[in-house]
């Protein structure tokens, strides 16, 4: 593949992932404006539904659950050959990419050193 292709194809597929992302995130999110919300919300619910000697739950670490649940239902999809009932497997591995860069996007919330 040359390298005007590959470029095509990855750019097409960020701006996929973006419209998605943006599509999702009206869905998920509180209307605050705070793009991180639900990651945050869920990572407070886990804190508190864990016993004494809990490990601690935070947001980074629900962006990286749910990045590894869409690896999980992308692997299984395609290894059973069934057809997917809500998003197709490309949908998944478009999901699991946003997971990355939500990710990403929390730990400088919470951190503010990692270069951008």
């Amino acid at each position: 593949m040359e390298w005007k292709e590959f470029e095509e194809i990855t750019l097409a597929a960020q701006t996929k992932r973006a419209e998605i992302m943006r599509l999702k995130g009206e869905d998920y999110d509180k209307k605050d404006g705070d793009r991180l919300s639900s990651f945050k919300e869920v990572a407070t619910i886990l804190n508190v539904l864990q016993s004494e000697g809990r490990t601690d739950h935070t947001s980074v670490g629900v962006a990286e659950v749910l990045f590894v649940l869409k690896l999980v239902r992308d692997f299984n999809l395609q290894q059973s050959g069934a057809n997917s009932n809500n998003e197709s497997r490309a949908d998944s591995q478009g999901d699991a990419h946003n997971y990355l860069d939500l990710r990403f996007a929390l730990e400088c919330d919470t951190c503010m050193n990692i270069v951008k």
